[in-house]
């Protein structure tokens, strides 16, 4: 057969035009978009891309980024919901662009299948002052006078930046980057180092034997002085950059602006381990089961499960932090209390590493190359991972999810990268203890970071200006640096914007006094147009929302609505429903896009309204919302609420319990009027029965006032349930509502019917 290859024969282009163009991310950082998928070696290479100016000294010769990174973001759908996504390089610079002067980027070379890339040349001149910047994140609709006012910086740039760094005998060093691999690193010390943490890539930290302290400021490690002679064996950063390290004879020491102090322990046991978390938490483990708990302001001795040592501990947050030891110990701590795990394989062996990501997965590495994993928040088991024949796993850590780090004995490395750990060659002859890996991604702020000035808009004025303050480094739920700026003593009403020197300006937004109200309105308006079993029409609904009558019950014409499941004879709650038969059950709002009603959104919905008609009933009137029911002497967001507290009321049976949900077998993605199959009650539970006897309690106070036979109705109601529950005090079914063989619709799994109970008592 011939050899045929088939080549691109249109290069990716960068996009040149419009918000598309080479946008200066900050002051250092370029993002460029491209046409077309991009290969990724090739848009990676530092020698693609030069900047050049005639007016900046530091840009005279033309230079290349010192580093890039790339991402992919969807646009746009196209009518066959198609995806149509953006490809996206980011471009670090190594010295700040000015204000007011003209730059040069070039964009040339081949990708590796021979393609090239079309070579561009685009010139633009920076202004911060001028430059609207959405990492800079305000409330667009809009602030109260008298009310808290925040904004954010932060921003994401892809897989920008990050690293790995492992230490180990004799003061080794070793780092790790996507540009050049792992690579030895001058070392200013020769003692054991044994454990690393970094809060940036200008900022790594490292700690070993006699209190060694030793820091990577971007240039070159330095040792820093240290408070302590004790040997420190483990160190960690929390999310707003305070630092803790501990050691031998229950050394802690604590890093805070800008300084190592000695910080007094409750005991003498060597600690092993160290997590710093939010608002200036921590916890350390160590020697004879040892838990200590930081508040803040002082360490104080913590529960204690176990008596074996301990050697790491590892969590998202406060409330789910995993631990593990000797003699295979496992202790999780959730729900304010510390829990020892029994179900581990091969448990006899020391456990001495842990990584965790922010599902609540742990993976977990220990003697003879031991290494474990237990999938997020559910309560799946551990199971055995081949760790690529490594005699021990000293230290693990984890780069987002697509890069995992593992080190041991004489130098031993594994890596994963996508489902498989593999043996790498060693770092090294000697043992290594610690490494430590940084997410990509981040936008880098100076440290310490520029003020915050808010302008007049229509003055161009500084009227306030305020510090950001860092509220999450590498934040979990992002991979962004989060920093916040106060700027609530500013009450005069106006138009404003937020300008960060270095980043640019956010996006106007408005002081006043009704600046909220029509997002309110909106917000509120949306639950009439998720009405079940009635029709949109105008003056009520805007045109292109207006559709006929759907999902109703109507005896003399459609009965789809409401139709009892088949498999309710087989479930524990059945009084007697027959399959088929269909009852009127109209009424209610869809759910989240589909057409299903659920009663455990529904009353999470009514709790939402009915909180907030308790904290100021003057704030809802009859008539504000534009519904049917306007100008009946009932505020509107009652008679909203009571669309779907009537539709809980249709479906309580004689006895008082609840059904869980209607829907149908499957999804359906027409319009509502427009679904022709039939509709189910699916089985009744205590869980929902809980919760409609909260509810329609609630409701019959509100309504006390308005409508007192409709009040008392529903206080009936509420009653009826309660008896309903009181005669049943187990939770059924147990563990909840599961769907029936052949259903797929919502499945609002809750094992435990307690809280429903007690907000219902």
């Amino acid at each position: 057969v011939d050899d045929i290859i088939l080549k691109t024969t249109n290069p990716p282009i960068l996009i040149t035009s419009g918000k598309e163009a080479p946008f200066p991310e900050s002051n250092t950082l370029l993002r460029l978009t491209f046409s077309k998928r991009y290969d990724h070696k090739s848009v990676k290479k530092l020698s693609n891309y030069t900047v050049v100016s005639n007016t900046d000294p530091s840009y005279k010769r033309a230079l290349a980024p010192l580093d890039t990174g790339i991402h992919y973001r969807v646009q746009r759908f196209t009518e066959s919901k198609t995806a149509v996504n953006r490809y996206q390089a980011f471009l670090k610079f190594p010295f700040p662009f000015k204000n007011g002067h003209e730059y040069m980027l070039k964009v040339e070379h081949a990708d590796p299948s021979g393609n090239l890339m079309e070579a561009t040349s685009f010139s633009f001149t920076y202004d911060d002052t001028r430059l609207l910047n959405p990492n800079i994140k305000v409330n667009q609709v809009g602030y109260l006078p008298d009310q808290p006012k925040i904004g954010y910086v932060g921003g994401y740039s892809g897989d920008l930046g990050g690293g790995a760094w492992a230490v180990g005998e004799n003061g080794a060093i070793f780092a790790w980057d996507d540009q050049d691999g792992w690579g030895e690193a001058v070392s200013p010390v020769s003692s054991t180092l044994r454990a690393v943490a970094a809060i940036r890539e200008s900022s790594v930290w490292a700690v070993g034997d006699a209190g060694t302290i030793i820091r990577w400021d971007g240039i070159g490690w330095n040792q820093i002085k240290s408070p302590t002679s004790q040997d420190l064996l483990a160190i960690c950063f929390g999310p707003t950059n305070i630092g803790w390290a501990v050691g031998a004879g229950g050394t802690t020491i604590r890093f805070v602006d800008g300084a190592w102090t000695r910080v007094e322990s409750p005991t003498q046991q060597t600690l092993r381990a160290v997590w710093a978390g939010p608002d200036d938490t921590a916890r350390a483990v160590g020697d004879g089961g040892a838990i200590l708990r930081w508040d803040g302001a002082q360490w104080t001795l913590d529960e204690q499960p176990v008596n074996e040592d301990l050697y790491a501990i590892q969590g998202p947050h406060e409330d789910w932090l995993w631990a593990c030891g000797a003699d295979g110990r496992v202790l999780l701590h959730s729900y304010g209390h510390w829990k020892a795990f029994q179900d581990i394989p091969g448990t006899s062996k020391t456990l001495r590493s842990m990584t965790t990501d922010e599902n609540g997965a742990v993976w977990i590495g220990g003697d003879d190359g031991l290494l474990w994993h237990k999938p997020g928040f559910g309560s799946s088991p551990f199971v055995t991972i081949d760790s690529g024949n490594v005699n021990a796993i000293h230290a693990l850590t984890r780069q987002h999810g697509r890069q995992f780090w593992g080190v041991g004995k004489h130098g031993s490395l594994i890596n994963r990268t996508s489902n498989a750990w593999v043996a790498c060659a060693n770092l090294g002859s000697g043992n290594l203890y610690g490494t430590f890996a940084l997410g990509y991604g981040p936008l880098r702020l100076p440290d310490p970071p520029p003020w915050a000035y808010i302008n007049d808009v229509e003055t161009g004025q500084t009227v306030l200006s305020a510090p950001l303050i860092l509220r999450a480094a590498n934040w979990r739920l992002s991979g962004e640096d989060l920093y916040a700026f106060d700027f609530s003593t500013l009450s005069e009403p106006g138009a404003y914007q937020a300008c960060i020197p270095g980043i640019g300006l956010s996006d106007p937004f408005v002081i006043g006094a009704d600046v909220l109200n029509h997002a309110a309105y909106t917000t509120a308006r949306g639950l009439y147009y998720q009405r079940s079993g009635t029709d949109l029409t105008a003056p009520y609904a805007e045109d292109r929302f207006t559709r006929p009558k759907g999902h109703e019950y109507d005896p003399d014409g459609r009965k789809i609505d409401a139709m009892f499941h088949s498999s309710l004879p087989n479930t524990p709650l059945y009084t007697g429903e027959i399959p088929g038969g269909v009852i009127d059950a109209h009424g209610g709002w869809h759910d989240a896009g589909d057409y299903g009603k659920y009663m455990p959104t529904a009353a999470a919905a009514l709790w939402f309204l009915f909180t907030a008609y308790d904290l100021d009933p003057t704030k809802f009137r009859d008539g504000a919302l534009n519904i049917p029911e306007s100008g009946n002497g009932v505020p509107d967001l009652l008679d909203e609420a009571r669309w779907e507290v009537d539709w809980i009321a249709r479906i309580q049976t004689a006895d008082g319990a609840v059904y869980h949900k209607l829907t149908a077998e499957a999804w359906f993605s027409g319009m509502p009027h427009e679904e022709e199959t039939p509709r189910f009650l699916f089985e009744k539970t205590t869980h929902d029965t809980a919760l409609a006897a909260a509810v329609l309690a609630c409701a019959s106070r509100l309504w006390r006032t308005f409508d007192p036979q409709l009040a008392e109705d529903y206080l009936n109601r509420a009653e009826l349930a309660w008896g309903f529950l009181r005669t049943h005090t187990e939770a059924i079914p147990p563990g909840g509502f599961k769907n029936p063989a052949g259903t797929v619709t919502g499945e609002y799994n809750d094992a435990d019917d307690a809280d429903n109970r007690l907000w219902a008592a």
